[in-house]
């Protein structure tokens, strides 16, 4: 949940604790005659007391998560798409019904059906969404008197892009010489790290340093390394993983574009070399293009193309939008059929939906609309999340792989 995947015992302890008793109580009745009779709910023996009130402490955490979660869910942020898009936050807390009360949880319902009690996993994930919401918090409060970033709302974004499918599976892989790229350079470890987790880059101290010295303006938490550096080898990279996970499962061949050679992909789009092609695997037997976009979310330039920063409030806010009007086009919306008077329609709000979007063709549009390929968007943030559709690809690449 943007962390750097530690395990904080410290924080967890309660969850741990009552997760165990409530597991082993019925097995301590069973075989202990002294602890037959004592009931969990009202007993007053130490140890069951401490493991009760670590228990209903987590159920009032989990109603108080789930209250924020609502107001969170309340928010919507229309695209230029005509997508809803729901404030971010992270999924799977814990259900309500899975916490029974202490009176509860060991008496038989009238079915004579005793509830299963919750998991460890279960109670510590009330602990980690409640950890969440408290970062977030402050990242949104550091962010209101930040002094060293030109970037709006620079530390909320990075929580929430931190938070996305895929941005920290890196930090679970174990080094393993049979496997590409689970060996990472330690140096390229410590910046990683540091992006995620928003620190000063330790290698670049002492040249920020010495342009704060000479009266320039320093890049201590290296945005504009990354946004204004060499971007195709983080893109290189990320096109042969995607292309190395399409040819797990294709039936045919994948073929990586080339765009010193434009004039021989002009059969699969007019205008624009795609990524990734893979000849007649679409669902209705086209060809399917892959477009690879590592964009970064921490970028101080402004909005465009009536798309906005919103990536400290819903997730990839920053780069979707944009890079799908990019890639896909954007079809005109709510155009009337009489130009109002003076000829300017009304501009687009995200908060209703309503104005007017442009049509837009996007890179894509001879592949989409001509050839009727399939084209999908393979953005892959800088700091490791992966975009909606990407996820479904590679839910999908999964899938296959489990079926051969």
């Amino acid at each position: 949940m943007g962390g750097a995947g530690v395990y904080d015992a410290y924080e967890l302890r309660g969850a741990c604790y009552a997760a165990c008793f409530v597991k082993n109580w019925p097995l301590l009745q069973r075989i202990s005659p002294a602890l037959r009779d004592v009931d969990f709910a009202t007993s007053d023996l130490p140890s069951v007391a401490a493991a009760r009130d670590a228990y209903e402490a987590l159920r009032t955490e989990r109603d108080r998560v789930a209250a924020v979660h609502a107001a969170y869910d309340a928010y919507e942020y229309h695209t230029i798409h005509g997508e809803k898009l729901p404030r971010f936050r992270p999924k799977s807390l814990t259900p309500a019904a899975r916490l029974p009360e202490p009176s509860r949880l060991f008496t038989p319902d009238t079915n004579d059906s005793i509830p299963t009690p919750p998991s460890q996993k279960a109670l510590s994930s009330i602990v980690n969404h409640g950890r969440w919401l408290e970062l977030i918090n402050t990242a949104h409060e550091f962010d209101r008197t930040a002094a060293d970033t030109r970037i709006s709302h620079r530390e909320a974004t990075r929580v929430v892009s931190a938070s996305q499918f895929g941005a920290g599976m890196w930090l679970e892989a174990c080094p393993d010489a049979s496997v590409t790229y689970t060996r990472a350079n330690s140096g390229a470890y410590v910046v990683a790290l540091q992006r995620r987790l928003g620190l000063y880059m330790s290698t670049a101290r002492s040249v920020n340093d010495g342009v704060l010295e000479a009266g320039g303006e320093p890049d201590y938490l290296g945005d504009v390394a990354c946004n204004a550096g060499e971007h195709s080898t983080r893109h290189h990279a990320t096109n042969r993983a995607w292309r190395a996970a399409l040819a797990a499962v294709a039936v045919g061949e994948v073929i990586l574009g080339d765009k010193e050679k434009a004039g021989e992909y002009k059969k699969y789009n007019e205008g624009h070399v795609p990524d990734i092609v893979q000849p007649g695997a679409s669902a209705w037997g086209a060809d399917w293009i892959g477009e690879t976009k590592v964009p970064s979310p921490l970028g101080a330039a402004p909005a465009k193309d009536q798309c906005q920063h919103v990536g400290h409030l819903v997730a990839f806010g920053n780069t979707e939008e944009w890079l799908h009007r990019q890639i896909l086009g954007c079809r005109a919306r709510n155009q009337p059929a009489q130009p109002p008077a003076g000829g300017r329609l009304p501009p687009f709000d995200h908060k209703t939906g309503e104005g007017h979007v442009p049509f837009h063709g996007g890179d894509y549009h001879d592949a989409r609309y001509k050839k009727r390929n399939q084209v999908v968007p393979l953005i892959v943030e800088a700091l490791g999340g992966i975009g909606r559709r990407g996820a479904r690809t590679v839910a999908l690449l999964g899938s296959l792989r489990g079926s051969l």
